[in-house]
């Protein structure tokens, strides 16, 4: 399959989300006052979280759930269960509502104030298994020996923001044993672009997020770090993706993902069949030097571009741009570099730069992307796969020590794209006396300029 053959994909792949059908009825706002796990049923008095999940578990409205534990405001709350909590009718569970709990407000890192712990130590299985659309926020989930949150495949568009998957509620990592979240459903969210709704998925075995369901977004989220943005507690990998047409990030995301510091891939396209997966947010300083490490890792490729990009396997086994040269010239930091891959297709191009020493340590190595620096279209002729490129912007002096690239293939009007592992990367200078610990990449918004050779 060449990658021609992306662009016809069925645009039914990206459709207008499922509605789901609700009863008429009132929907309730439940307010928990306590932190047993188990208590008398809702209708007799018991004010727990299990009983609460039970009530709104008889109707088909969407209930409520908001938190008032007595207690100073400056403390967060632990519940202790014993078993897991099982969602089946549409719910938002706001852990915000408890006194002293305030979501992330920060751009960069984590600064939101959790105040509800869910400690799942004692149970077998999942935290929460969610089997109708749903809402959680403001919650920290531990101790699992199944995933934190497991959103079944009949719980489509089920949001998931605001939370610790993995960490305490001062980041320490406590972990999750089988998965931060794992979203069966579609069209399910996990993070947001508003900070409010960035998730810290961090110390989770054996991924932070498992995306089994189409059409998933994965956005805004800190995958790996620590609430400061280090690359100190990550997830044996980031995000695993065996299910087709899933973005996580975005082109230019104002709030990108942070997927950092994983014990292996960064985002893993499991399987040789699974195409339309979209990367476009920051990656990097994962343990990209294994073996078979990588930032992005294309499950059946050999990560080899090959003439006319004619094998196959997930994302259609991509070729990644190949960079010839990074140069700093007077004021301008000037890239060259080609695309080698299927001829008469449309690659989107994005540009990474990298400044710590952690991250594309030396040329060659397997690249990584510590802030997305240019993103630009090259169209490959009719006859020729090959189409060459220079781009150049007034970012020379600003501590760039290496330069990373990824392609992605697809549908605009759907959203639907492949993305390519990264290319190796290209060392521009060996100093990195400015950006030593790599969390504090400039912004790099400079216009640049685009030659197509």
């Amino acid at each position: 399959m060449t990658h021609a053959s992306t662009i016809r994909r069925h645009a039914f792949r990206f459709a207008l989300p499922l509605a789901f059908a609700v009863h008429a009825s009132e929907a309730a706002t439940l307010t928990v006052k306590n932190t047993d796990d188990a208590c008398a049923s809702w209708l007799v008095g018991g004010r727990c979280l299990r009983s609460a999940i039970a009530y709104a578990n008889l109707f088909d409205d969407i209930d409520r759930i908001e938190f008032d534990i007595p207690g100073d405001p400056a403390h967060f709350k632990r519940i202790l269960l014993q078993s897991p909590l099982s969602i089946t009718q549409p719910l938002e569970i706001d852990g915000y509502t408890q006194p002293g709990a305030a979501p992330n407000t920060a751009t960069d890192g984590m600064n939101a104030q959790v105040r509800i712990v869910i400690d799942a130590l004692a149970t077998h299985g999942a935290a929460f298994e969610v089997a109708a659309t749903s809402d959680l926020r403001g919650l920290a989930i531990i101790h699992t020996d199944g995933p934190g949150i497991y959103i079944r495949a009949w719980a489509p568009e089920t949001r998931v923001r605001g939370n610790y998957v993995g960490t305490e509620v001062t980041g320490t990592a406590a972990g999750n044993r089988g998965g931060g979240i794992i979203a069966d459903g579609d069209f399910c969210v996990i993070g947001g672009s508003d900070p409010a709704d960035r998730n810290l998925i961090s110390a989770n075995r054996p991924f932070g997020v498992r995306s089994t369901g189409p059409r998933n977004v994965v956005i805004g989220n800190l995958i790996g770090t620590d609430p400061a943005g280090s690359p100190v507690a990550g997830n044996d990998v980031g995000v695993v993706v065996t299910a087709g047409a899933t973005r996580i990030g975005d082109f230019g995301a104002a709030l990108p993902n942070v997927i950092a510091g994983n014990r292996c891939d960064g985002v893993r396209v499991a399987g040789t069949d699974v195409d339309d997966v979209w990367v476009g947010s920051l990656i990097y300083a994962n343990d990209a030097d294994g073996a078979d490490c990588r930032s992005i890792a294309l499950g059946g490729s050999t990560y080899v571009n090959d003439t006319d990009d004619l094998d196959d396997g997930a994302n259609g086994a991509l070729n990644h741009p190949e960079i010839d040269s990074v140069r700093e010239s007077g004021s301008d930091l000037v890239v060259e570099g080609r695309i080698n891959s299927a001829a008469n297709t449309e690659y989107h191009v994005q540009l990474y730069a990298n400044f710590s020493a952690n991250a594309c340590a030396q040329a060659g190595a397997a690249g990584e992307g510590e802030a997305a620096m240019a993103a630009f279209v090259v169209d490959t002729p009719v006859g020729s796969g090959i189409r060459a490129f220079t781009w150049r912007a007034p970012l020379a002096g600003l501590g760039v020590r290496a330069v990373a690239a990824t392609a992605s293939v697809g549908v605009s009007e759907i959203a639907a794209f492949s993305t390519s592992p990264f290319s190796p990367c290209a060392l521009v200078a060996p100093d990195d006396s400015i950006f030593a610990d790599g969390l504090e990449a400039p912004t790099l918004e400079a216009a640049g300029t685009l030659v197509l050779h």
